[in-house]
């Protein structure tokens, strides 16, 4: 049994097709959903439309430099793991209530050992050493143990390089047309598909505002920022003609809400600036999105984004271009077009010569036309 969701899918990242399906381990399906809801995406069609929402939601949200998921459909280790990230920012500011299962995913690190582990088959343990006869048979054991230990081991950076899969042409094309997808929305393209995706993003993130707005780390930042107005009205407000009383009011209330807004600040210290930071990137992009050329900011902040695009489109393309089966395709489009072109182009009284040397470019592009189509395609 798994001690935490999705631990089988976490912990190995290599196995092709290693996703949550609707059919996978019971319940896994209904667990994915309900993580899905609380980071704000909807689950109401299917759990592959819902996953790509997600995918697409992480990307718009990366810096540059990030490293973005393949929006397709299919929450494999990097999908979880980005999943796991998100919720784990918003449990940290109040945003969500954690379930025993979520506290479990949240905390769990791929490779986590169990106490229970079985032991390496022929590995030596403390209690075969002492119950040996003699202090030679000891030592040998010892020496065997010792040897063990001293074995080299995968290194993490090993361990990472085998775990990361090459990418497929499936999935750099599916992450290609998303983003051209993307990038026409966001350059104002009046298609329906466009006017969707600007749709869909407009309500991911007013999911994500209303969310960040109902956090109790949200509220503590608001609170120090009226506090500290008020604050300021108080020491710079002038008093008419006040009199020994009012000035004595005056005084305590200062030095109550100097106290006060000193603890707050102490309090709101660890998480003040990304909660700022997030609520001007979400408001940022909502406005955009709504008011494309309201303000320079604007346009901006569209151009960035396009901009960002625009290069993880320029590297999935040269990606593709170099794994052999993008070329093998491309060799068998062209055969066929030429194959096209040589069966229906008419020859006016050609010699015995031009027709062997016709038949012969015929069967040479028949010849690559049917070695791709004969080969299995996942």
């Amino acid at each position: 049994m798994n001690i935490t969701p999705f631990q089988s899918i976490i912990d190995n990242p290599g196995i092709r097709a290693n996703y949550v399906k609707e059919q996978t381990a019971p319940g896994d399906a209904a667990i994915l959903r309900r993580y899905l809801e609380s980071a704000g995406i909807k689950t109401d069609g299917s759990l592959s439309a819902a996953v790509t929402a997600f995918q697409e939601s992480y990307n718009a949200s990366l810096a540059d430099g990030g490293v973005a998921l393949t929006p397709d459909g299919k929450a494999g280790p990097k999908t979880l793991e980005a999943l796991r990230q998100k919720l784990q920012t918003q449990e940290n500011r109040g945003a969500i209530q954690s379930s025993q299962d979520l506290k479990a995913f949240l905390k769990y690190q791929p490779g986590t050992p169990s106490l229970n582990a079985a032991k390496p088959e022929g590995a030596v343990t403390g209690a075969q050493v002492l119950s040996q006869p003699t202090d030679a048979a000891k030592r040998a054991q010892l020496d065997k143990k010792l040897a063990e230990n001293t074995e080299p081991k995968p290194t993490a950076a090993t361990a990472k390089k085998a775990e990361i899969a090459p990418p497929t042409m499936g999935a750099l094309e599916g992450e290609i047309s998303a983003n051209k997808a993307m990038i026409r929305a966001l350059q104002g393209s009046p298609s329906a598909d466009a006017s969707k995706l600007r749709q869909d993003r407009i309500g991911g993130l007013r999911t994500e505002q209303a969310t960040l707005r109902g956090g109790a780390e949200y509220k503590a930042v608001k609170s120090l920022a009226e506090d500290k107005a008020k604050l300021s009205t108080l020491e710079n407000g002038r008093m008419f003609l006040p009199t020994g009383s009012d000035i004595e009011t005056r005084t305590t209330e200062l030095k109550s809400l100097r106290a006060q807004v000193a603890a707050q600040e102490k309090a709101v210290a660890p998480f003040g600036a990304r909660i700022e930071a997030e609520e001007k990137r979400v408001d940022g992009e909502l406005f955009a999105l709504q008011h494309r050329n309201a303000t320079p900011a604007t346009q901006k902040h569209f151009d960035g984004e396009i901009a960002r695009r625009t290069r993880e489109v320029v590297k999935a393309e040269a990606a593709l271009e170099r794994l052999p089966e993008f070329k093998a395709r491309a060799e068998y489009k062209d055969a066929v077009a030429k194959l096209g072109e040589l069966r229906n182009d008419s020859m006016f009284m050609p010699t015995g010569a031009q027709i062997e040397h016709r038949m012969k470019g015929i069967e040479e592009a028949r010849s690559l036309v049917q070695k791709y189509e004969s080969k299995p395609r996942s």
